[in-house]
C-alpha cells in the first residue's frame, strides 16, 4: 500500500497542503466553543455501550459476557486516549473523569486477561478443563477475576448512574 499510486497521490496533496494550509471558518473558533462538539459524540457513544447493560451482580455469568467486557475495554481506552488530549482546556474535575477512565479501562483489562490466560492454558494444554489439571492456578485466577469484577461493580454503578439520570 505505501508503494501504491494512491498513497503517493496522497503525501504530494498533503505536502502541498502542508506548504499552503487552507483552514476551513471553524478554524478560527475558540478551541473552548468547538470542544463539546468533539466530545459529546465521543463520549456518548461510551455511554451507549452495551457492556453497560451487564448486570455486574450476576457473576456467575461473568464469562458469558467476556466479548462484551471485552470490546467496553476498547471502548473506554479509545474515549481515554482522545479525552486525554483535552485536558489542558478544562479543569481539574475533567482530568479526574479521564483517569475514572483509566481504571475502568484497567479493571476490564484484569478481567479480560483472566480469560485469556485460562484460553491459553487450555490450548497449549490441550484440555478443555484447566481446573481438572491445574486446580490452585485455576482457583487463583477465578479469585483474581473475581476481585476485579466487584471492583467493576463500583464502577460501573457510578457510570450507570450518570448515564441513566
Amino acid at each position: 500500500m505505501i508503494d501504491g499510486r494512491h498513497y503517493k497521490k496522497f503525501t504530494e496533496a498533503f505536502d502541498r497542503w502542508l506548504a499552503h494550509p487552507r483552514y476551513g471558518k471553524i478554524a478560527s473558533s475558540p478551541i473552548q466553543k468547538v470542544l463539546p462538539e468533539l466530545l459529546i459524540p465521543i463520549i456518548r457513544t461510551l455511554l451507549q455501550h452495551p457492556g453497560w447493560s451487564i448486570d455486574p451482580r450476576e457473576i456467575n455469568q461473568i464469562e458469558s459476557y467476556s466479548l462484551v467486557i471485552h470490546d467496553l475495554r476498547k471502548r473506554i481506552k479509545s474515549v481515554r486516549y482522545q479525552t486525554e488530549l483535552f485536558i489542558p482546556f478544562y479543569d481539574a474535575s475533567f482530568e479526574q473523569q479521564v483517569n475514572s477512565f483509566s481504571s475502568a479501562q484497567e479493571v476490564l483489562g484484569l478481567i479480560q486477561d483472566s480469560f485469556v490466560l485460562e484460553d491459553f492454558l487450555c490450548h497449549l494444554l490441550k484440555i478443555d478443563d484447566l481446573k481438572l489439571v491445574l486446580p490452585s492456578l485455576t482457583e487463583q485466577v477465578q479469585q483474581q477475576r473475581l476481585a476485579a469484577w466487584e471492583q467493576w461493580h463500583s464502577i460501573h454503578q457510578v457510570y450507570i448512574n450518570v448515564s441513566s439520570g
